[in-house]
């Protein structure tokens, strides 16, 4: 039986995020994943991953701030691209919240600027465009903090399915059966997002929502760049928040709705994606029209998985055995910072735990 300080189950955003940090505090960090090396997936999947500072809530923009930081440091030492500057441009009624809250710190656009030159908009919609935002190569992202933990120490393997016992471990180190062996770590930390509820039902931490994530990729005949490469639009509609975000260098943009059409809950995986998206594909075309036949066109399927007020929570299941519920759609771009938090709160680093809610009680 193989010893270790800490098992990772689960090599997403947030489990690889984590298996860097806790590498890097000399502690002997084995990462487990069921799919294969350099393949992202979960709700770690997809092009783009939007970032921003400005956030409803002000306990955010720290993290979000630090979370910069931290993933320029990486970009710079791993010598690849990871984020590019981008305007975050909000669009719909004056009297829509998050426009107003914007607006407060933001840049009203007229409506002849060269930013929504493309756009069919109605006449009395406002927009904001908000500066101190970008966006995230997601892929590249998750890769880089797998290769920055195997470079601090971390053992990561893939294509292997971790297994808990089914009963609650006791005080003693966590047994995790990793295919035909058997490791036993005096931590474990479990980072599967919609996949806890595969868990054993201890492990399974209370109140969990669960919601289907579709983005699209797309790329149109008559126009295969419709937007330029700095700015993302977030426009609130009557069908809800919508974002169209374009692919930088690449044609094509990556668009959708932020939640699932009504009645999507109760049909199958593949009707639901079928009706997402043709909801999606029509705003599009709303938005903008005159893009022509599709060239190109696929959809990106993901969960993701909130606490039951949305916080980021470290939750102790059993005396050595944690679960991290962070979100990867909204919780993605926090994870280098997050990640310190975490480790915080497993080993006592002595380091802020802010934005981090830690529930239960290692023994």
């Amino acid at each position: 039986m193989t010893s270790i300080d800490v098992i990772i189950i689960g090599l997403g955003v947030h489990g690889s995020a984590c298996a860097r940090e806790l590498a890097s505090c000399g502690l002997r960090v084995v990462g487990v994943d069921a799919l294969a090396s350099g393949v992202v997936g979960g709700a770690s999947r997809g092009p783009a991953r939007m970032f921003r500072v400005m956030h409803d809530k002000r306990e955010l923009v720290p993290l979000a701030l630090e979370s910069m930081r931290l993933w320029e440091e990486l970009a710079r030492s791993g010598r690849r691209p990871l984020y590019r500057p981008a305007r975050r441009i909000l669009i719909g009624p004056a009297d829509q919240p998050e426009l107003a809250e914007v607006g407060r710190a933001g840049t009203r656009l007229a409506r002849d600027d060269t930013t929504l030159a493309r756009l069919a908009l109605p006449s009395d919609w406002v927009a904001f465009a908000d500066d101190d935002a970008g966006l995230l190569d997601a892929p590249a992202c998750v890769l880089a903090l797998r290769e920055a933990a195997t470079v601090t120490g971390a053992k990561l393997l893939f294509g292997a399915r971790a297994s808990l016992p089914d009963a609650p471990p006791g005080p003693s180190p966590v047994r995790v059966r990793v295919g035909p062996r058997e490791l036993s770590a005096d931590l474990a930390l479990i980072c599967v997002g919609a996949g806890m509820v595969q868990l054993p039902a201890w492990a399974q931490p209370p109140g969990l929502r669960i919601e289907p994530a579709h983005m699209h990729v797309a790329r149109f005949a008559a126009d295969p760049m419709p937007l330029g490469a700095d700015a993302f639009y977030i426009i609130h509609g009557e069908s809800g928040p919508f974002c169209t975000i374009p692919l930088g260098t690449r044609p094509g943009v990556q668009f959708g709705h932020f939640s699932p059409p009504p009645g999507a809950a109760g049909l199958s995986v593949r009707e639901a994606s079928a009706v997402t998206w043709r909801r999606d594909l029509e705003a599009l075309r709303r938005y903008l029209p005159g893009l022509g036949r599709i060239r190109q066109r696929r959809t990106v399927r993901a969960a993701y998985t909130m606490s039951a007020d949305g916080s980021f929570v470290l939750r102790w299941v059993a005396p050595r055995v944690a679960t991290l519920s962070a979100c990867s759609g909204i919780g993605f771009k926090f994870a280098p910072a997050l990640a310190k938090r975490v480790v915080a709160a497993l080993i006592g680093t002595g380091g802020t735990q802010d934005a981090l809610r830690v529930e239960g009680a290692r023994s």
